[in-house]
């Protein structure tokens, strides 16, 4: 933690910016973890979604 400093304008936004960066953070990797969990658990596939290759037609 960065003690106050009352000699600087914008005191309390370097906390800010730090909460905010850590949920950010979770966000991410909660993302990641739930795509690559629906990777795991069901048919999605997620070579799919970074293929360049046009979408092939299921049957």
């Amino acid at each position: 933690m960065v003690p106050d400093r009352p000699d600087r304008p914008g005191n309390g936004l370097f906390e800010l910016h730090a909460a905010f960066g850590s949920l950010v953070w979770v966000y991410l990797i909660g993302h990641a973890g739930m795509g690559g969990l629906q990777h795991l658990a069901t048919e999605f596939d997620l070579r799919s979604m970074w293929s360049l290759r046009p979408p092939t037609k299921k049957h």
